[in-house]
């Protein structure tokens, strides 16, 4: 497998929620590096989604166990994320099914009380200090070689969502970061690095239960200002 490989999108694949591939024609063949670009940058659903179809859950999970993150798994898909939010069984859906949720979801049909929102037994599920840990080993070289792990980070660098992490940061602080969310919910986790790149920390901050969700945007940003007064005095 090699990060070249295409992808064929079709309309089945296309996943309600954050993302761009959910607004281009059928018949588009992304490389895997592509779709991996739109995953990080944008939060693409769909991209995450056919990432995760060729990847494995199992192979994801097992290689987060082999990192020694205890805490972090991805029982469940985007879709099934999504679906169990506007009411659609993921089990085994339609092309209408998938067209409807689409639309529910565009209208704001969410349940707060979903299953996914609140049963922790079986969903996708990670820790704050897991996530600093991961990402400050990724800096370090520490999982992946040299080239993955500039190509990493560069695509980190190309974050578009820009709303938290650095909310309060200089311009001169550059941010390296993967964002998250649902209703009620926004975190954020990444590294922080001083405009030489000689200094930085990691940092991860989760929201959860929101009735403001621009509060959790907000708390989050406090929360890297603090930090980069303290670690790089800016």
């Amino acid at each position: 497998m090699s990060e070249a490989d295409r992808v064929e999108l079709t309309e089945f694949s296309k996943n309600p929620g954050t993302g761009v591939l959910k607004q281009l024609e059928a018949g588009l063949n992304p490389t895997l590096y592509d779709l991996a670009v739109l995953m990080i940058i944008v939060s693409d659903n769909t991209a995450t989604d056919l990432l995760l179809d060729i990847l494995g859950r199992t192979n994801v999970n097992q290689t987060m166990a082999n990192l020694g993150l205890t805490k972090t798994r991805v029982d469940l898909t985007c879709r099934d994320i999504l679906f169990d939010l506007v009411g659609i069984d993921s089990a085994n859906p339609s092309l209408q099914d998938v067209k409807e949720a689409h639309r529910r979801r565009e209208r704001g049909e969410v349940n707060r009380k979903a299953r996914t929102m609140v049963d922790l037994a079986c969903n996708n599920v990670s820790a704050a200090r897991e996530m600093t840990d991961l990402l400050w080993r990724l800096a370090h070289g520490k999982i992946l070689g040299p080239r993955a792990t500039s190509r990493a980070l560069d695509v980190l660098e190309r974050q578009q969502v820009n709303d938290r992490l650095p909310l309060f940061l200089p311009t001169s602080v550059k941010v390296a970061h993967k964002t998250g969310e649902l209703p009620g919910i926004k975190n954020d986790a990444g590294l922080v690095y001083d405009a030489s790149r000689k200094r930085g920390f990691a940092v991860t901050v989760f929201n959860w239960e929101l009735d403001d969700e621009m509060e959790g945007r907000v708390v989050i940003g406090k929360a890297a200002l603090i930090a980069a007064r303290h670690f790089l005095q800016c």
